[in-house]
């Protein structure tokens, strides 16, 4: 299922998506399709971007060169329309050319804002419209369509889109989420210390501090953590200081829960071959650990692969991942870094279950009733919140270093406490009266 969040920043509308499995959210990422109008040589354009920046060249062109000379006031209602049908797009992660009928339907339900009973998507929309106003979009989309060629889309073969008042599956209530809190670095010495003193099995004590480190160290997703191999973590030096670097990537081999969304996907061992694979921020991402978190690596990878090898062996190698770094240059044999006790990868829902035990034991709460909080995302919450009120890091700063593109996807990372507000008061309230005793 898929739970798609609206947050507004000024004006414009931001929306978060989660993709949920077995009531855990394993995947989140951001959408932020925007519009602009701008004036040239006393001409007014219409504009349509992609979360990326990148003006969507189709929209460009049927506001601005269509043949059917479009008023200026249908100009505006269809660059809002269009506008949603590209953040939908995003959203369902499908191009507007392969929508199917069912799509065109989500739609439908996406623009006014409501969950229905039986979808397997799930709206928290602050915008809310009525039918009139969605048969407006659809009746822009279908010109659209018609101007694209794209004439065996279903929006051409059923007139029915938008034209009733789905379902209500909260009977009208629009249920807000919150952004989901974030690991501080007093919980996090308090979830390390636990494990320590409470995980009694060296292998299991060594991988779940090594995996809690991996996420609250580096900013790395659970995705990003069960997706990384022997060969993703190098030492390296860097002016005369040892460094863990850690590679993030896709492979073939990779399962779903496995997955880099930020990175190259590999849907063929061909790809590979593609130069954009080699390269950074295209096929693969970068972060770094410190030399004591590569150490307990060092240490779980002695221990725990080596009993798989030997006492679960057809497991193990169950476990066997494509080399396309290192290991591939020595010819050696690859395989995914974490392990369950039976020496098979480590699945999302087998750390979940871990992950919600160290959880409870520390006292950090947990949503009983509804599985919605994204426990693992509050490390990378962390990590980003580390960065900004405890370094004091710059936006630029914390935006590359935390593998982020925009400065806007950084607001929905930005959550702090009651307390740490008040310190903030309280550092601007000194700083105005150094100030003023400077001046005297």
């Amino acid at each position: 299922m898929k739970r798609i969040t609206e947050k507004k920043i000024g004006k414009k509308s931001v929306f978060t998506v989660d993709t949920i499995i077995a009531g855990d959210v394993i995947d989140t990422y951001e959408v932020n399709v925007q519009k602009d109008i701008v004036k040239v040589k006393n001409k007014e354009y219409y504009l349509v971007y992609d979360s990326e920046y990148n003006l969507i060249s189709d929209a460009y062109d049927y506001l601005n060169h269509n043949d059917k000379r479009l008023s200026e006031n249908t100009k505006v209602h269809s660059l809002y329309a269009l506008r949603y049908l590209y953040i939908f797009s995003e959203i369902i992660e499908t191009p507007i050319e392969n929508f199917t009928r069912k799509d065109f339907i989500r739609l439908d339900h996406f623009l006014t804002g409501i969950s229905v009973n039986g979808n397997d998507f799930e709206y928290n929309i602050l915008t809310r419209r009525k039918v009139d106003s969605v048969n407006n979009a659809f009746s822009t989309y279908r010109e659209f369509y018609r101007y694209l060629g794209l004439d065996k889309s279903p929006i051409l073969n059923e007139r029915s889109f938008s034209k009733y008042t789905p379902t209500l599956a909260n009977k009208g209530h629009v249920k807000r989420v919150e952004v989901p809190k974030f690991i501080s670095t007093e919980e996090f010495a308090k979830i390390v210390k636990y494990i320590r003193e409470n995980i009694k099995d060296k292998e299991r004590r060594l991988r779940d501090e090594c995996i809690v480190r991996i996420m609250y160290e580096g900013g790395c997703r659970i995705g990003e953590v069960l997706g990384s191999t022997l060969e993703d973590y190098v030492l390296k030096e860097v002016n005369a200081d040892e460094m863990c670097f850690v590679y993030i990537r896709n492979r073939y081999t990779d399962k779903k829960y496995q997955k880099a969304k930020t990175c190259m996907d590999i849907d063929s061992r061909k790809r590979y071959n593609n130069y954009g694979y080699e390269t950074r921020n295209v096929g693969y991402q970068l972060t770094f650990l410190s030399i004591e978190t590569y150490d307990l690596i060092c240490d779980y990878i002695d221990i725990a692969h080596d009993r798989a090898y030997k006492k679960y062996r057809d497991n193990y190698d169950k476990g066997k991942a494509d080399a396309v770094g290192e290991y591939k240059k020595s010819n050696e044999d690859n395989y995914y870094l974490f392990l369950n006790n039976r020496g098979e990868p480590l699945s999302v829902e087998g750390w979940n279950k871990e992950l919600r035990m160290i959880f409870k034991g520390v006292g950090l709460q947990l949503d009983s009733k509804v599985k919605k909080d994204n426990l693992n995302h509050r490390f990378r919450h962390g990590f980003v919140m580390h960065l900004i009120y405890d370094l004091k890091w710059s936006r630029e700063k914390v935006m590359v270093r935390s593998r982020h593109k925009s400065y806007a996807s950084l607001d929905y990372y930005y959550n702090p406490t009651t307390e740490q507000l008040l310190d903030m008061k309280n550092e601007i309230q000194d700083m105005i009266l150094d100030s003023e005793e400077n001046d005297e």
